[in-house]
């Protein structure tokens, strides 16, 4: 199954940005410590807090005028698992 991708419009400034999103479920920890998540094809470190919630840094340039790709992925035992996780909502802010 292929991952999760969500198409959207921007034009970023060039400076550092969150991607913050908050989790309904996910079904195992396997599943949670696979999770990957790419902006237009770049990786980027997922980070992990308390209460079903992640964030990862996405850096300058990474972004682009028009249409972007934010692409979320779970390998579990080799086998793509997206159907275990559930994602509530997803934003996109300009970092602290």
């Amino acid at each position: 199954q292929p991952a999760s991708r969500l198409l959207f419009e921007l034009e970023p400034t060039d400076r550092p940005y969150t991607l913050v999103g908050q989790w309904k479920s996910i079904e195992t920890a396997a599943i949670r410590n696979s999770m990957r998540v790419k902006i237009n094809g770049i990786g980027t470190a997922l980070q992990w807090a308390p209460a079903q919630r992640s964030s990862a840094p996405i850096p300058p340039g990474a972004l682009q005028k028009g249409t972007n790709v934010v692409e979320l992925d779970a390998v579990v035992d080799g086998i793509r698992d997206t159907a275990a996780t559930q994602l509530t909502f997803v934003e996109l802010r300009p970092a602290d």
